[in-house]
Parts: structure tokens; sequence; C-alpha cells
């Protein structure tokens, strides 16, 4: 199943835009096809229009033709008849030379099978006029039959005409075809009231059919005269009361009350078929130019109805374009406005995470949701940033006081091997020279006991070395002191080295502090991400309560509120950063304890070292009062000659004791350097 969250906001806002416009779409093509539909039908009703004066031209001639045929039958082809039927049959000639090539040329397919079969029966009809008028010269065919005839095909014209009305979908279009079409019909019943009439005033009296026939086209009249009343314009309503009032019309309706009166009986002699025949035409043609009027008022009206179809159809095809344009442009307008200050900060949050914090958040400024992201976003970048001057100003300050102490402790250990090694070289060079000395006061004590002569020399040789003795002795405890002395300066500077890392240790637990800060600040980033999920949350529920209006909105507060999600990640990546930091700065702080503990152990070691010297110094004093003490012994002996032998004993017996002692500060003096060795080794590797 596809997630819509796989897809980048571009695209679903692209989506979102899409479906309305695309609804749009479909409506106004739906509104352009019902219109361009209006259009087609009001063009074709409006050509169908146009041959209708064509077929009602035919329609009336052969009307007329049919009268004159009835009564050229009914009077036997005798008098005038004759040659008024030639002179209509002529005149329908020319009629039907002008308006077949205009019916027959017409596109009857496109205007549905009634106006096809109508029109199509109608030609095949007026084909067979010339057998039809061969019977009617040659009284051939009864008066029913001619009638039959003109009336099929007048019939299959008005039909053709009736299919406009059911062409017509506009109701003033309808209402006037349907008067049009009921004057037509209302001039057919009169040409077939002609007809009959003709038949029985050219005969004298009427037959039972004829007179039928006539009473019923002349109630068939009435009929369709209403309806053209009721849906003809006033204006043509008007002319057709004029001609209801016309004196031709009062003839006429004289003419009818003589048969009404009359019945089967026969007729006035006053009134003939030809006074008849007369006085129908006459009103016949009023009718023939009222059917002409409401003809041009029917395709005026037509046509105006297609022109304002098209206009109909071109304004809705602009607006409908005008729409799409506008929409589309603020579509592509409010998703830029949405789409690149988002990549902006995405871009800003892709290179806070790579550690650059120089770069300008923009959008801070703006009072939308984008905006408060912007700003939340500033204020990390801000907080990243200090929290990284503070970790380089932190790991400098560490380098440089390693770098310091190493140096302090690698002054301290040359310090403390020049100094310390010269003491340790004198002090051996003074033991080697005391030990030489006792040997040779062992053995000039041996000699003293056969060479009493030579006692005195001895003597003063052994007072000369003793006092050699007392001296380096002298030296030697001053050496020790000063060794004491840069010891305990060592000390100084062992306990000056662990202030300075408890400082250290103190500044690792103010980067911890600081650290902590940030994490408080990556706590407010994260509040802030939610409270703009709890927004994009509550402008979804909004969207949602406004339906199909807001749903573009509720992708984009869907986005939103993904968004808000990837910023509360990022500063959960940022919070899992500030943790480690706080780690490695637990574990500095650790180090700095163990560097602690191990100057503690140095500055045990140069106490237990200032210890032995103090013992080696007590040693040395103890030597020095053994040369005095031995210096004595000889300025005994120097008094007492007789002495010597006991002397000389006595100074075997120190020198034995000055070589032990010699031999004792000898090996004291390289236990001495071994441990100041250890010493500098260790505060080197430290």
């Amino acid at each position: 199943m596809v997630k819509i969250s796989n897809f980048s906001i571009s695209t679903r806002i692209f989506f979102s835009a899409i479906i309305p416009l695309a609804a749009v779409i479909v409506l106004g093509a739906y509104v352009a096809l019902d219109e361009f539909s209006r259009y087609r039908s009001l063009d074709k009703l409006q050509r169908l229009a146009e041959i209708a004066p064509e077929i009602s031209a035919v329609v009336h001639v052969l009307q007329r033709e049919r009268g004159m045929s009835a009564g050229y039958v009914s009077n036997n082809g005798k008098g005038v008849w004759r040659e008024n039927l030639a002179d209509q049959q002529a005149a329908t000639d020319m009629q039907l030379s002008t308006s077949l090539p205009i019916l027959s040329n017409f596109p009857t397919e496109s205007y549905g099978e009634a106006v096809n079969e109508n029109l199509s029966r109608a030609l095949a009809s007026i084909a067979q006029i010339d057998d039809i008028r061969s019977k009617t010269n040659g009284l051939r065919t009864p008066v029913g039959d001619i009638a039959a005839y003109y009336t099929s095909v007048n019939r299959a014209l008005l039909d053709t005409i009736s299919a406009i009305g059911a062409l017509a979908d506009n109701a003033a279009v309808k209402g006037q075809t349907i008067a049009y079409v009921n004057l037509l019909q209302m001039k057919e019943r009169a040409g077939l009231e002609r007809a009959m009439g003709a038949a029985g005033f050219g005969a004298g009296q009427f037959t039972a059919d004829t007179y039928a026939k006539f009473v019923a086209f002349i109630g068939e009249q009435t009929a369709f005269e209403n309806n053209f009343k009721a849906f003809s314009s006033a204006e043509m309503a008007s002319l057709f009361n004029q001609l209801v009032t016309s004196d031709i019309s009062r003839k006429v309706n004289t003419f009818r009350d003589a048969a009404f009166a009359a019945g089967l009986e026969p007729l006035p002699s006053t009134m003939r078929g030809t006074q008849w025949f007369d006085a129908i035409s006459q009103k016949i043609d009023l009718q023939f130019e009222l059917e002409t009027q409401v003809s041009n008022e029917l395709l005026t009206r037509a046509h105006a109805e297609r022109s304002g179809a098209w206009f109909s159809l071109i304004l809705v095809s602009l607006t409908v374009l005008a729409v799409l344009c506008v929409a589309g442009l603020l579509c592509w307008v409010f998703a830029g406005s949405i789409i690149n200050p988002l990549l902006a900060l995405k871009s800003v949050l892709a290179q806070l995470s790579e550690g650059s914090y120089e770069i300008a958040v923009d959008g801070t400024d703006r009072n939308d949701e984008i905006g408060s992201m912007a700003r939340a976003v500033n204020v990390l970048r801000q907080a990243s940033q200090e929290a990284e001057a503070i970790k380089a100003d932190q790991e400098r300050t560490r380098i440089q006081a390693e770098e310091e102490k190493k140096k302090n402790l690698a002054d301290m250990a040359n310090h403390v091997e020049t100094s310390i090694g010269e003491m340790i070289s004198t002090l051996a060079a003074a033991s080697t020279e005391l030990t030489e000395t006792a040997r040779n006061m062992s053995q000039r004590a041996e000699e003293n006991s056969t060479e009493a002569t030579s006692m005195s020399e001895a003597a003063a040789s052994v007072t000369q070395s003793v006092e050699t003795v007392a001296s380096a002795s002298t030296q030697l405890s001053a050496a020790i002191r000063e060794v004491t002395e840069q010891i305990t300066l060592a000390a100084k500077l062992t306990v000056d080295s662990q202030s300075a890392s408890q400082q250290t240790e103190a500044q690792m637990l103010s980067l911890g502090d600081a650290a902590d800060k940030i994490g408080s600040v990556v706590q407010l980033i994260q509040e802030i991400a939610e409270q703009t999920n709890l927004l994009a949350l509550n402008a979804t529920i909004e969207s949602a309560r406004a339906g199909e209006a807001g749903k573009g909105f509720a992708v984009v507060a869907a986005e939103v509120k993904d968004l808000a999600n990837q910023t509360a990640k990022a500063t959960e990546e940022i919070s899992d950063h500030v943790t480690r930091v706080q780690e490695e700065t637990a574990r500095a702080s650790t180090a700095m304890s163990e560097i602690n503990a191990m100057i503690g152990e140095i500055n045990q070691v140069t106490t237990a070292v200032s210890a032995a010297i103090e013992e080696q110094s007590s040693a040395i004093e103890e030597i020095s009062r053994s040369a005095e003490v031995t210096a004595e012994m000889n300025r005994n002996v120097s008094i007492s000659i007789t002495k010597v032998k006991t002397g000389s004993v006595d100074t075997g017996a120190s020198a034995d004791q000055v070589l032990s002692s010699a031999e004792e500060l000898s090996a004291t003096s390289e236990t001495l350097n071994t441990v100041v060795n250890d010493l500098v080794s260790s505060i080197r590797a430290s």
C-alpha cells in the first residue's frame, strides 16, 4: 500500500490542487458541452427554420392547386375552372422549381428520423404530381382522391416543420414554433375547407360526406386558432385578430353561414363556387402573409438564441479557462510560498547537522507556522553555535592545561635530574675518596705499630685526611640540604599541579552544566515541535470540518505535522549528541580525577625521597662527628707520642668505621640515584 508520507510535499500539493482543478475542468467542460449542445441544437433549429418558408410556400401553392382541382372536378372542367387550374398548376411548378432543390439538398439525416422520413415522403409524393394532374385534367379521379393526395403531401411537409418544435429546447423558440405550426395547420384546414366548399358551392349543393368534412375542417381551424393565440407573441396575436375581423373574413363567414343554413339542401343561387373560391383564397392569402411574418419572427428569434448560445459558449469557455489559469497561478504561488521556505529550512537543518552554524535562517519574520519553525530553527542554530564555541573553548583550555602541565613536569624533571644528579655525583665522588682515605688510614694504623717514629707524620696526615673528610662531609651535608629544598619545591609544584588539575576538573563539570543547558534548549525545541504538531492536528480537524473545501489545506496541515515530527526527530538526534558530550565530559572529569590521584602518588614518592635524604643527612652528620672525633684523637697523638700505638689501634678501628660508613654512603648514593631517575621518568611519563 502506497503511503502518502512517501511523496514529497510538492507532489502532495500538486495532487491536492489537481483534484479540485480537475473537478473545475470537468464541470467547465460539462457546462461548455451543454452550451455547445444548445448551440448545435439552435443552429440546427435555425437551419430548419430557414427552410420553413420554402416548405410553407410549397404548401401554399399545393393548397391552392388542391382547391382549384376540387372545383375543376366538381364543375366538370367547365367555365373558368380549366383556365384557373392551368394557371395554378403553372404557378405551382414555378414554386417547386425554386423550392425542391433546396429541400432535396437539405441534410435531413442530421435532424433525426422524423424530419428525414417526413421530408422524404413529401418529396416522393411531389414526384407523382404529374400523374395526379393528368387524372384531374381528364376528370378520371374523384374530389376525395384529389384532396387526399394533396393533403398527404402537405401533411408530410407540415410534419417536417412540426419537428422544429421537437428539436427546440428553448422555451421562447419552442413557443413560437408551436404557434407557427398551429398557424400552418390552421391554414391547411382552411385549404381543405376551400376544397370542400368549392365542391359544394360549385355543385350548388353539399353531399353528406363533403358537408361533414366542411364542418369538421372549420371546427379544426378553431382549435388551431386557439393554440396559435396561446403560444404566439402579442404582436402576432394582434395581427391575427385583425385578420379575423377583416372584411374578407366576414365575407367567408357569410358563405359558411349559408352552408350551415342549407345543410344538405340546395344552396342559394347567388353563392356560386367561383365566388366562394375567390373569397376563401383571399383569406388564405392573408393567412399566408401572417404565416410569413410568424416565420420571420421565428427565424429572427432562432438566430438571436443561436447567437446567444454561441456567446454563452465563448463566455463559459473563457470563464473556465480564466478560472483554471487563476487557480493554477494561485496554486503555484501558494505551493511556492510553502515548498520553497520548507526546502530552505531543510537545507539549513542539513547544514546544522553537518556542523555549519554560520548560515542565515530565512523566514523568521513570517507570521505563519513556517515563520515559527524558522524561528525555532534559528534558536537551534544559535544554541548549537554557542555549544560548539563552548566546546571549542573548553578543548583549547584542556589542551593548554595539558601542555602547561607537561611543560611544568618536564621542567621539574629536568631540574630534579640536574640538581640531584650533580649532588649524587658529588656524594659518590666524596664517598669514593672517603673510602680510599679510610683504607689508607687503616694501612697506616698497621704501619704505626712498626714505625713509631713516623707516627707523627702519619698522625698529621691522618689529621689532614680527617679534616678533608669533615670538609667533604660538611659539603655533602650542604648538598643534601639543597636536594631537600629542591624536593620540597618539587612537592610544592606537585601540589600546584594537583590544584590546576582540580580546576580543570571543575571546568569539566562546568562543561557538563553547559551541556545540560543545551539539553534544556533542545527540550524547548522539542516542545515547540510538539506544539507545531498540535497546531497541525488542529488544522487537520478544522479542514475536516470544512469538508471538500478544506481537503487541500488538510494535506498541507499533514505535511506541516510531518515536518514537525522530522524537527522533533532532529532535536532528538541533537539531544543524543548533547548526551554524548555530557558522557565525554564525565569521562574527562574522571580522567582528571585519576590525574589528581597520580599527582598525589607523586607527592607521596617525593615525601619518601625527602625522608630518605633526611636519613642520609643524619648519616653524613654522624660521619662529620666521627671525623671530628678522629681529629681530636690525632691531636691527642700529637700531644702524647707514647700513646701512638694505642692511638694507632684506635685510628685503625676508626678507619674501619669510616670505611664502613663510606661504603654505606656509596650504596645510599646509588639508591638515591635510582629513586631520582625513577621519579624523573614517572614525571616525564605523566
